[in-house]
């Protein structure tokens, strides 16, 4: 009896202290990126050891969803 108050009690001071900890910090606001302007200017970029881009937090905008030209000047020369 005593050993199922302990794990009783010990459970339910785990779950006190995790309710407590609280890891959701307000993302912080990301300004948005135009997409055809930051692809173009990764193309553009004429290095041979280029790193990565860490695109996971940016916020991309599509203003040239109806431009069927919007990457013409990149690959037409």
């Amino acid at each position: 009896m005593k050993t199922t108050i302990h794990v009783l009690a010990s459970t339910l001071a785990v779950m006190a202290l995790a309710g407590c900890s609280d890891n959701s910090r307000a993302p912080r606001e990301a300004l948005p990126v135009d997409f055809t302007s930051f692809v173009k200017t990764e193309v553009q970029k004429q290095a041979v050891d280029l790193q990565p881009v860490n695109i996971n937090r940016l916020e991309f905008t599509f203003n040239d969803q109806s431009n069927e030209q919007a990457y013409d000047d990149l690959f037409l020369q």
